[in-house]
């Protein structure tokens, strides 16, 4: 029997972002939970059909636009995997430089 270990590439830090989230050609609001370089926690308002796969598409005041694909979805919580750009590194970058608080 194998034992998996549950290892991120990136350590996750806390956000409290409220944006809108869409997710083929339903939307809602959304609340950030936690943020790293490579991926989101999203808390959903209301359904969108965010399935594992699904292209996601994310926009906040405070980090701007970011897209990527559902890792994982829990009830109202959705993992989002972001996808790898310089422009969404700066972003995420960007947010907790002048955002977020230590």
């Amino acid at each position: 029997m194998r034992h998996y270990q549950n290892r991120r590439e990136e350590p996750r830090s806390p956000a409290r972002i409220e944006g809108q989230v869409r997710c083929h050609d339903a939307q809602t609001r959304g609340r950030v939970l936690n943020l790293s370089p490579g991926g989101v926690c999203i808390e959903l308002r209301g359904p969108i059909g965010a399935s594992q796969g699904a292209p996601i598409v994310l926009d906040t005041e405070a980090v701007g636009l970011l897209q990527g694909i559902v890792h994982w979805s829990r009830g109202d919580r959705i993992g989002i995997r972001l996808e790898r750009s310089s422009n969404a590194a700066a972003k995420i970058s960007s947010y907790f430089r002048l955002f977020a608080r230590g």
